[in-house]
């Protein structure tokens, strides 16, 4: 059966387009890898002070020499931000930063009216992450577009596996389990096996060939970022809200890559298993394929869109398909519901696991005790 499935054509384009998907992304992300960071904002900012100072420079010196001053001397605070991080100290870029941020928060506290704090709250949250980085002193790594092996793998998770890489392991498991069907017999019942030795050849199967599939389109990925830019440092900085607080803080992207891909296994498992189910029921390839893309990606994207879920949300399986997002707590503060986490995640989806290998059971015997009563007839 594995082999027979591996061999099929669709499912080599399948693999071999979601594999392209991942490392199209990879190659995105490295064209744009110093966006949104202290050096291509600090390029930008000595860019557009240095266009400010043309026209105050023409102006009479009593008007504008303080102004000019003060423009220069920006200029160059900044250029030694560049200085220090063209020479790898890393540290000393982050401080100049943390620095220049706070002399601004302190502006902002003198002069503002306190009726829009958005520039003092995004000042002190890049401050908490140039903390984060001055700690480890290393090079800063653009957190919408990384390419290092574990902040890439972390971005698949976030952004390719909740959908696509769910939509391929349905794919695969549609094909692999409906094509022991022939018409409404199933091949397998005709194998002197017993009901739980046929339940358990089949989701083996299907599970086998999932994993395959995560770890050839994450392992690749990882690999071939690593090898690109490094493995990444376990300890670097990686976004996650408080559950109690909802205040935004960093954690270490190597244990949210570790809980990430537990909850990813989990998933996998879940979703074979209720491919499996729902293959048994209906036989077909397409309808299977229908009810299966209908009720575990579709449920994946209405929770976060659809308010009466979101208070049930934490016992509903689906939810963990986004498990970077559970993992940095970021879902759960978005649907206001703290009992979606990562623990909870790991409980649920093997309890989803269970109930829906039990019906897979019982659906199994009655069908063996239904082929007994009309062989006796």
């Amino acid at each position: 059966m594995i082999k027979k499935t591996i061999k099929d054509r669709s499912v080599s384009v399948i693999l071999v387009v979601i594999t392209l998907i991942s490392l199209g992304c990879l190659f995105f992300n490295y064209q744009n890898r110093t966006h949104d960071t202290l050096s291509a904002n600090t390029r930008e900012q000595i860019i557009f002070q240095q266009k400010q100072l043309k026209p105050l420079e023409k102006e009479t010196p009593s008007e504008a020499n303080q102004a000019v001053k003060e423009q220069r001397r920006d200029i160059n605070y900044n250029q030694q931000i560049m200085r220090s991080l063209a020479h790898h100290r890393w540290a000393t870029a982050y401080q100049l930063q943390i620095r220049q941020n706070q002399k601004l928060i302190n502006s902002e506290r003198q002069t503002g009216n306190g009726q829009d704090d958005s520039l003092t709250h995004s000042l002190i949250q890049e401050n908490r992450w140039y903390t984060a980085l001055k700690r480890l002193n290393v090079l800063e790594i653009s957190e919408t577009n990384p390419t290092t092996g574990i902040g890439f793998t972390l971005w698949l998770e976030k952004f390719i596996s909740p959908i696509l890489l769910t939509l391929v392991i349905i794919l695969i498991c549609t094909q692999l389990f409906t094509k022991q069907y022939v018409g409404k017999l199933d091949k397998a019942s005709l194998l002197p096996l017993s009901e739980l030795a046929v339940v358990n050849q089949s989701i083996l199967s299907g599970l086998l060939i999932a994993l395959g599939a995560v770890i050839l389109v994450l392992g690749l990925s990882f690999v071939v970022a690593s090898l690109i830019s490094g493995i990444g440092n376990f300890q670097y900085p990686w976004g996650s809200y408080q559950l109690k607080t909802h205040a935004f803080g960093y954690v270490f992207q190597g244990t949210a890559l570790g809980k990430g891909l537990l909850l990813q296994i989990l998933s996998v498992l879940f979703i074979v298993c209720s491919v499996n189910l729902i293959a048994k029921v209906l036989k077909q390839t397409l309808p299977t394929l229908f009810i299966a893309i209908l009720s575990l990606v579709g449920m994946n994207m209405l929770i976060p869109i659809m308010a009466p879920l979101a208070d049930i949300a934490h016992w509903l399986p689906m939810t963990y398909f986004s498990g970077a997002d559970v993992v940095s707590h970021k879902l759960a503060v978005d649907l206001g519901n703290n009992q979606i986490t990562w623990m909870q995640g790991c409980l649920t989806l093997m309890i989803g696991t269970v109930v829906v290998l039990v019906v897979t059971m019982e659906l199994q015997y009655w069908n063996g005790k239904s082929k007994q009563h009309l062989n006796h007839f």
